[in-house]
């Protein structure tokens, strides 16, 4: 299933289905019209669709998030860790807490129903969460322009990877190496996973890995603390 980001629709993730499916693969768009508004109701219908997609299928559910989308995926797999075979994000910050801003915040907090006065803080504040149960692949590029790349990574383990790609945010579901990449990940037996590598005549697609372990992850969350200092001083 894949889920479209603030202000989308299936219409915009309609190129990346459309090439699931010549893949052989069943796929559903979030089926919920304009993505304006995220709440417990949109988070409960699509974990019933979640549930039913399983149920029919017999089979857990890749489910494929662009930006908001991703971090309802998030809470998606979270939530449904058996229904769920993994989780796929593009340009999503699952770093994001409450207080965190992006280039469409301002936006948000003008347009969106109590997003100023955190009505979703406890929908979306991911970063207590801790580890996903599921296989999670973040698509991300340092020229998003909307997302910061920094809250796009995840600590890399075990079924947790990122992947660099150049782009833009509002590309990223038309994107090649972002398709190909989902591809490659939906390629893989539900009780099998390996890290994404490139073919070598397509490696261009892709920006030298970003480094990434515990001592880089505590150097970002401190720079980015003196970074919400500065701008609520």
């Amino acid at each position: 299933m894949v889920i479209p980001g603030f202000g989308a629709t299936d219409k915009d993730t309609a190129v990346l289905r459309l090439l699931i499916r010549r893949q052989g693969h069943e796929v559903q768009g979030w089926g919920l019209g304009r993505h304006l508004q995220p709440s417990q109701d949109v988070f409960e219908a699509l974990s019933q669709r979640v549930a039913t997609l399983h149920g029919q299928s017999g089979r857990p559910v890749t489910l494929v998030g662009w930006s908001l989308g991703g971090l309802l995926a998030r809470h998606l797999a979270s939530a449904n860790p058996d229904a769920v075979r993994q989780l796929i994000t593009m340009g999503t910050g699952s770093r994001f807490r409450s207080f965190d801003r992006t280039n469409i915040s301002q936006f948000a907090d003008r347009f969106i129903p109590g997003w100023a006065q955190g009505a979703y803080v406890g929908l979306f504040d991911d970063i207590e969460r801790g580890q996903l149960p599921v296989p999670i692949t973040s698509i991300y590029t340092r020229s998003d322009g909307v997302s910061r790349w920094e809250l796009c990574l995840e600590v890399e383990g075990k079924c947790r990877e990122n992947i660099e790609v150049w782009g833009r945010h509002i590309g990223l579901p038309v994107n090649r190496a972002v398709i190909l990449a989902v591809l490659d990940r939906l390629a893989q037996l539900d009780d099998t996973w390996e890290p994404f590598c490139p073919p070598a005549l397509l490696a261009s697609w892709y920006p030298p890995p970003t480094w990434w372990d515990d001592e880089m992850a505590s150097q970002v969350e401190m720079s980015l603390h003196h970074s919400r200092s500065g701008s609520q001083a």
